[in-house]
């Protein structure tokens, strides 16, 4: 069997085969705090939705199967930096929320230099998923310690879509 064979997490994590046997992410070094740390399990696809049903009242978002999908040409609009991407989120999430919808956070540009530099651990910005020819930097929010709320809108990846 071909890429086509592999199954969506193995696909997702570029691991044919499970050569080891399970998966692991050391979150010791990431000091963002508990949204953090699932946002990079969520980008992953190690993320297990039942847990958040744990803390509904966190939620800020509605959870419904509505979705607002942004189309690629919104993306070409001019984002020449990370905060570019992170106010064009920021609007897309406010959008969402106003309309009852669950966002579809599309990836980072594959050509450009900023969203490069956003998946290096110094920045850790954008985490590269997927192989083949549904390889993509996605997204990861900065989460927000004086307003934790931001933390409680909810959306999907593109790749989950």
């Amino acid at each position: 069997g071909g890429w086509g064979s592999l199954s969506p997490l193995e696909q997702r994590l570029c691991m044919p085969g499970f050569r080891v046997p399970t998966v692991m992410v050391h979150m010791a070094g990431l000091r963002n705090g508990q949204w953090g740390r699932r946002g990079v399990m969520r980008a992953f696809g190690v993320w297990h939705e039942e847990a958040d049903k744990v803390a509904p009242e966190t939620w800020v978002s509605p959870r419904t199967d509505r979705l607002l999908v942004a189309g690629p040409d919104m993306l070409r609009a001019g984002l020449a930096s990370m905060s570019d991407f992170d106010a064009f989120a920021a609007r897309l999430l406010l959008l969402g929320l106003l309309l009852g919808r669950r966002v579809v956070m599309p990836p980072l540009p594959k050509d450009a230099r900023w969203a490069e530099r956003a998946i290096e651990p110094r920045h850790l910005r954008a985490i590269e998923v997927g192989c083949g020819p549904d390889k993509q930097r996605v997204w990861l929010p900065m989460p927000h310690f004086k307003e934790p709320w931001c933390s409680g809108v909810d959306f999907l990846y593109e790749i989950d879509y």
